[in-house]
């Protein structure tokens, strides 16, 4: 026995279940805003939300990196682990540099570039300062190392209270 039904309401049907579907992942994918309800993300809306998503994984990316150059400095053992340890912050530091130099901000995104820039920069300085104490591990070239972290980390936490950074995710 077979069952015919006609390719109208089917087809009607189909295309139902198929709104439904995009309908419900529109509105689970969709940003939220600050009640709850979704945000209609225009071309410039998106810019910015996209750069401060960018900055927001580089501030998780430069805690990392701070924790590894600390780790570096406290670390004895062998000079040759310890040597690869700062080589690659070294290398992840100027990686990150060249990504944060390379994204686009919007217009409204400047100061939040600027700060961005400056903290890269203060971290490139700082690596290269826990490089230095590495290759010449004098008390003077670790006190430079310490110093130049400590910096950047000010300039870290600077970035962290940015008000782009801080608004509700």
């Amino acid at each position: 026995m077979d069952i015919e039904l006609p390719r109208g309401p089917s087809v009607f049907a189909a295309v139902v279940v198929l709104l439904v579907a995009l309908i419900g992942l529109g509105i689970a994918v969709s940003p939220r805003g600050e009640h709850g309800r979704p945000v209609l993300l225009s071309p410039n809306v998106r810019a910015v939300e996209h750069y401060r998503r960018h900055a927001l994984r580089w501030v998780g990316d430069w805690q990392a990196l701070r924790n590894e150059l600390h780790r570096v400095l406290e670390e004895e053992g062998e000079l040759l682990a310890i040597s690869t340890r700062a080589q690659r912050g070294f290398e992840q530091t100027i990686a990150l540099a060249q990504e944060v130099e390379a994204t686009e901000a919007p217009a409204s995104l400047v100061g939040l570039h600027d700060q961005a820039a400056i903290t890269s920069q203060a971290f490139v300085v700082a690596s290269l300062a826990v490089a230095r104490w590495v290759s010449a591990p004098t008390g003077e070239n670790r006190q430079r190392a310490l110093q130049t972290l400590t910096s950047a980390d000010e300039t870290l936490k600077s970035l962290e209270a940015n008000e782009w950074l801080n608004q509700s995710r």
